[in-house]
């Protein structure tokens, strides 16, 4: 599922999910059938099927509410912040990202810790507060420069490209963009070397208008 997802194939994707978690349900493995209910409800987030990602996302907040399976806290209650943030709650997206934050700290994940952090990022920008987003995005870069983890790597450049742009310092925009790129080479992840374009070009755009007026 996953790899189908960083290929771009959503579908695929989404049909791989709904079978391992039937498999976890069958063999009787709570943990693997919580971690399917989450990447089902993100993918179908990612497909604009929100009631799908709802229903998934309800369900393993359910399961994750065990002792024992603290572990997938920390993906269960990123997604919830990712709808909460597809719906523009700033301020319920912001709480379940925290709790993200929190939960991978306490499982020593770092590759979750540095999404958090650039999620939270995320949540300033919607809260129009770009310095904050800019710090919290630098931050999760630097935690995501010392793994070995090329799509979060370019995923969080991506957004720093977004943010940059946002604010209108081309420069930066570009700096970020540069650094992604190289970490998408050869890789298949379809969907951020599709963003990765449209960032390129909104980025030629955005260089392009001031030399325009100035010859005008």
């Amino acid at each position: 599922g996953n790899l189908r997802a960083r290929q771009g194939d959503l579908d695929a994707a989404r049909a791989a999910y709904r079978e391992a978690l039937q498999l976890a349900q069958a063999a009787g493995e709570p943990l693997l059938e919580a971690l399917a209910h989450n990447n089902a409800a993100y993918h179908a987030l990612l497909a604009a099927d929100l009631a799908d990602a709802r229903a998934h996302l309800g369900a393993g907040l359910a399961l994750a509410e065990r002792p024992d399976l603290a572990l997938a806290r920390q993906w269960l209650y990123s997604t919830a912040g990712e709808v909460a943030l597809a719906e523009e709650r700033w301020d319920e997206a912001e709480s379940w990202h925290r709790r993200a934050l929190a939960e991978a700290e306490a499982q020593g994940n770092p590759e979750q810790v540095a999404n958090a952090r650039a999620n939270l990022g995320r949540v300033e920008r919607g809260l129009g507060r770009p310095r904050e987003a800019g710090l919290l995005l630098a931050a999760a870069a630097a935690s995501a420069a010392r793994l070995n983890a090329p799509f979060l790597q370019a995923r969080i450049a991506l957004e720093q490209a977004d943010a940059a742009l946002a604010r209108g310092d081309v420069a930066e925009a570009e700096a970020a963009l540069d650094r992604a790129e190289p970490q998408l080479a050869g890789r298949g992840y379809a969907a951020l070397e599709a963003r990765a374009a449209a960032l390129r070009e909104a980025l030629r755009a955005a260089s392009a208008g001031p030399r325009s007026r100035r010859r005008a």
